[in-house]
């Protein structure tokens, strides 16, 4: 079983490509998963943490209404 990806399998987890993950992980870290701070490693994220950080991506988009979608005027 696989604990931890690199930013390659990261990239493919999240359907970018690797220079935006590691353009993300240097500039926009809040924009991924939250990742794995061991001293002198490549960058690594826990598969758990990949996980549940897009299952709750998956969650708040879900509870976002469409853009465009009209509400009933009650007329």
């Amino acid at each position: 079983m696989k604990l931890v990806f690199d930013a390659k399998e990261l990239a493919v987890a999240l359907s970018l490509p690797v220079t935006t993950i590691q353009q993300y992980a240097s500039k926009y870290p809040e924009k991924l998963p939250p990742r794995l701070n061991i001293p002198n490693r490549k960058l690594m994220w826990s598969v758990k943490d990949v996980e549940q950080w897009i299952e709750q991506h998956r969650a708040s988009q879900q509870a976002q209404p469409a853009s465009g979608c009209s509400t009933p005027s009650g007329s």
